[in-house]
């Protein structure tokens, strides 16, 4: 079953005799036996039948990898076992191909389950509920305590939950890990949780949604031009005087300002980004006015993993987006670009061309010709 379900194509009778029953006195029996005890398991007698075999499209199968890997936050939060093994304890000595295929899925599943966890974490986080994101965190360093990322939302989501002295000495245990076992000091990012910012501006909130915009543009400005420090500030000035007018569309649109901001422009800075990002959407609904922010904040955390080599969600948020993009030829246009990176980085090359060239077109179109011409 974890077979059919995972290798992402039909496959034949005989491969699957020549991969798990081929020491069987009669392979292709034993295989249709598996088959009979499979669909009485699953309560479908209409599965699993033909060659070459595969779960029809009308199959109700629902597989916790298969959630794990494509599914959202809140679906993956429902499975059991988070952490565990691709067919825990279970090994085929006398399947030698099968165990090189076992082991290659175990190393993709762990992954997605990581990218899964920090996702969800991020999303607790961003939604204000840092208990449950120290815990996921938590659960993300014990499963990897190499990756620096996941040190430093654990430190933030403690920092954020009021335990300052425990995401100190996280903080302090990191450091200390990286020098002992890697030989190296933490990078930037571990630097920028540890130095949370905390305080809040001392002056008034700006008077109105017209001044919010200004300090969005003029955040935006600065770090366009290399001032990054300063437009920042503006950025983040911008995010709590949205706040303070209690306008969730402006506050969207200037949490998206600094994630987007934060993940381009600041390095190491990307966790503090997807925070923002993940709290930009969790602000408003999927449509109406709101679509454009949608799709922007999905693109640019479909970007984040992107650069973290997350492909399979750099797909689901990708989708996302493009669905809340609708005809906004301009937002398509970036949403092509990072998937057609994204195919390109695993191998599909001939799809990354048409999707890239894609791209192009709909930019030409955007600009009026203007791409032609510059060309």
């Amino acid at each position: 079953m974890a077979y059919l379900l995972l290798t992402g194509h039909p496959v034949s009778r005989r491969r699957l005799c020549s991969l798990l029953f081929a020491e069987a006195d009669d392979p292709l029996a034993t295989l249709r036996w598996n088959l009979t005890v499979l669909r009485r398991l699953l309560g479908d007698p209409e599965s699993l039948r033909g060659d070459p075999l595969a779960f029809g499209s009308s199959s109700e199968v629902v597989a916790d990898v298969q959630v794990m890997v494509s599914g959202t936050w809140a679906e993956a939060e429902s499975v059991g076992g988070l952490g565990l093994e691709l067919l825990e304890s279970m090994s085929f000595p006398s399947c030698p191909s099968f165990e090189v295929w076992l082991e290659a899925e175990r190393r993709h599943l762990r992954g997605a389950t990581e990218a899964m966890l920090h996702e969800t974490a991020l999303l607790r986080l961003a939604a204000g509920d840092a208990s449950r994101a120290a815990d996921l965190a938590g659960h993300l360093v014990r499963l990897n305590p190499y990756e620096e990322n996941f040190q430093a939302l654990l430190v933030r989501a403690l920092a954020a939950s009021g335990a300052g002295v425990a995401a100190a000495r996280q903080a302090a245990a990191c450091r200390e890990l990286f020098r002992r076992e890697l030989g190296v000091e933490p990078g930037p990012t571990l630097a920028a949780a540890a130095a949370t910012v905390t305080a809040t501006p001392t002056a008034m909130a700006a008077t109105g949604p017209g001044a919010v915009v200004a300090l969005i543009d003029a955040g935006s400005a600065a770090v366009g031009s290399g001032v990054l420090d300063a437009g920042l500030q503006c950025l983040r000035r911008a995010v709590v005087d949205a706040r303070a007018l209690t306008d969730a569309g402006l506050q969207a649109r200037a949490l998206v300002a600094l994630g987007g901001a934060l993940v381009h422009a600041a390095v190491g800075r990307d966790e503090e980004g997807a925070t923002s990002l993940h709290e930009a959407l969790a602000t408003v609904s999927e449509g109406g006015r709101f679509a454009g922010v949608v799709a922007e904040a999905s693109r640019e955390l479909g970007y984040v993993e992107f650069l973290r080599g997350r492909y399979d969600r750099v797909e689901v948020w990708l989708d996302r987006a493009e669905a809340a993009a609708g005809s906004d030829a301009s937002e398509r246009a970036r949403i092509l670009t990072v998937r057609g990176s994204s195919m390109s980085d695993i191998g599909r090359y001939g799809s990354a061309l048409r999707t890239l060239q894609q791209a192009i077109a709909l930019s030409a179109d955007d600009c009026g010709g203007a791409s032609r011409d510059l060309r």
